[in-house]
């Protein structure tokens, strides 16, 4: 969206109080407080002020794309941040538009800039072997892909928030539940070169 005067009250309606990414700053977050036609005005994720007048001049671009589903490790947990169906019109970050929920148990998380932050940040996924190594990490559970996760303790593995099947310890193996999810396990145990069986 262009960022001119004729548009302010579209960029009032689709991005005030929502959290958004802005050309040219990497994953600064910018939460966009109040849109009036001259300007519009907010602060970033580390509390300082911003403002970018609104003009025909080489305006500015405002587009920020909502995920539709992504998984990610939040302290030591792994969570699933997605889109709320009925609540598509805010076109930044918001808790109108997005909730972020445990993938193991599906309680959900305050949309907290903690979480924002998180979920921003160069995500470390890790592979089954580290996940499940007894020198491994402290981690609770932990996000293995964009979709995947699994529960430290208990080698539960799951799909967004769809149990899909158990590491067992004792054999080394992944036996899923849900066989449809067979090449997306076989392919990250190769990419990783785990030496685990799947069935």
């Amino acid at each position: 969206m262009e960022c001119i005067r004729e548009n302010w009250r579209d960029i009032a309606r689709y991005f005030q109080d929502t959290w958004v990414k802005l050309e040219g700053y990497g994953d600064t977050l910018f939460h966009i407080d109040h849109v009036n036609e001259i300007r519009m005005a907010g602060h970033t994720q580390d509390n300082d002020y911003f403002e970018i007048e609104l003009h025909n001049h080489q305006p500015f671009q405002l587009n920020y794309a909502l995920p539709h589903k992504a998984v990610f490790q939040y302290n030591k947990r792994a969570v699933i941040l997605q889109r709320t169906p009925a609540k598509q019109f805010k076109r930044g970050l918001s808790s109108e538009n997005v909730t972020v929920s445990f993938t193991d148990s599906g309680i959900t998380l305050d949309l907290d800039l903690s979480v924002l932050k998180a979920y921003t940040s160069k995500q470390n996924y890790r592979s089954f072997g580290e996940a499940f190594s007894k020198k491994g990490t402290r981690d609770l559970s932990v996000a293995l892909t964009p979709r995947m996760s699994c529960v430290r303790s208990t080698g539960r593995i799951f799909m967004d928030t769809t149990h899909i099947g158990d590491y067992n310890r004792e054999t080394n193996t992944i036996t899923l539940g849900i066989k449809k999810f067979l090449p997306e396990v076989r392919s990250h145990i190769e990419k990783h070169q785990d030496k685990i069986e799947v069935n």
